[in-house]
């Protein structure tokens, strides 16, 4: 049998994330300044495949995208993790998910999607289920510690380390 081309194949949600950094959140009725804008990609698929790339697992992308803006910058998010995007289906009317996410003092967005990613990652490579479990918990605790869906996932190399200093 020929070896498989990934590993895990993702459809499903993928978004443009426009995150604005406040102060505080805004009371009702009142307006605070915007000190940082951000853009980034996430939905619960394209998070979850970014997180299973970034921690090793060959990723593919199967959806349906347009030809806008938001789906170029979708499209060039996967490439640049590594994820196959060869079975996208391309729309001219189709659009990625648009965000805007207040953020004040911890980001948490994204971690149940990292968490999904990690756990897909672990399956693919045979570990047992306490295994994967705790590989998926450690994964989504380090993406809380950083802002952003995707842009605070973790690399392999620092979620072996946290294990390890926990062993």
């Amino acid at each position: 049998m020929p070896p498989r081309a990934f590993d895990i194949l993702g459809f499903g949600a993928v978004a443009v994330d426009d995150l604005l950094y406040v102060e505080e959140y805004p009371p009702a009725d009142s307006k605070v300044p915007v000190r940082r804008r951000v853009r980034q990609c996430g939905g619960l698929t394209g998070t979850a495949l970014v997180a299973a790339a970034r921690l090793g697992a060959r990723c593919a992308y199967t959806g349906v995208l347009g030809d806008d803006e938001l789906s170029r910058i979708v499209i060039d998010n996967f490439a640049s993790e590594g994820i196959d995007v060869a079975h996208c289906v391309r729309r001219p009317d189709a659009r990625p998910g648009h965000s805007v996410i207040l953020v004040d003092v911890v980001d948490t967005t994204g971690c149940g999607d990292v968490f999904h990613g990690a756990y897909a990652a672990a399956l693919a490579e045979g570990r047992d289920l306490a295994d994967r479990v705790g590989f998926a918990s450690a994964a989504a605790a380090l993406k809380a510690t950083r802002a952003g869906g995707q842009a605070g996932i973790p690399p392999r190399t620092v979620v072996e380390t946290f294990l390890g200093a926990r062993r």
